[in-house]
């Protein structure tokens, strides 16, 4: 079957954002083509890629013009990967959504949900983060990160934190990091306290916030 992803690609003037960056972008379309061939698969692996080799703030104009679809497609790559078997697959994909999430707040005609909201939304369905966070209780640090067992996207990269490899333990935390607004208090309770002592430390970040005054 023949799969036109060119026909909605509007080109407009030189140089431009316009030019290779539009609501119905090559871009997005090839991110999110619904095509489960091996071929097809290595595209979007090297879109990824592409987009960890060019400058941040393409990366906004990108989540401008179809914030949704681009963090679908992103994820969607990422979840091949993870049942790729390889985690070493993984990491250009978490450094770049790590990327997206470090957007959060830079469109000002985003006044809804930014880019990091959906992500987190994205990778732990089965989590309101917020909402744990305003529950307090125990005042000390959980040492598993509530949801543990659900078979979810977040879980699996969380359970990369502590690799023996230093660019998937690397990429990992900083991703989750960043979906933690950089608190650390955020960022326990997002990963457990058990998980999250290796970046806490390499940080300097211990006795920063209640839960880790105990």
């Amino acid at each position: 079957m023949k799969i036109d992803i060119l026909q909605n690609w509007k080109c407009k003037c030189p140089y431009s954002k316009n030019t290779f960056l539009t609501d119905d972008s090559i871009i997005d379309s090839l991110l999110q083509l619904l095509c489960s061939t091996a071929v097809m698969w290595e595209v979007r692996e090297n879109i990824v890629n592409a987009f960890l080799n060019i400058p941040a703030r393409y990366i906004r104009i990108l989540l401008h013009h179809a914030m949704h679809h681009t963090i679908d497609g992103i994820c969607h790559v990422l979840e091949y990967q993870a049942a790729s078997g390889d985690p070493r697959d993984m990491v250009p994909t978490m450094i770049l959504l790590s990327t997206v999430a470090s957007r959060h707040g830079e469109d000002p005609d985003q006044k809804n949900e930014q880019p990091r909201d959906y992500l987190l939304k994205k990778l732990f369905p089965n989590r309101d983060l917020m909402t744990e966070l305003a529950e307090g209780g125990d005042s000390s640090a959980p040492m598993e990160p509530k949801g543990r067992d659900a078979d979810t996207l977040g879980n699996k990269i969380i359970g990369l934190m502590t690799s023996l490899d230093m660019a998937i333990k690397y990429s990992a935390n900083e991703l989750l990091f960043q979906l933690a607004e950089e608190d650390p208090e955020r960022f326990v309770k997002l990963t457990g306290f058990g998980n999250a002592v290796g970046l806490l430390a390499m940080r300097n970040l211990f006795g920063m916030g209640a839960h880790l005054k105990q």
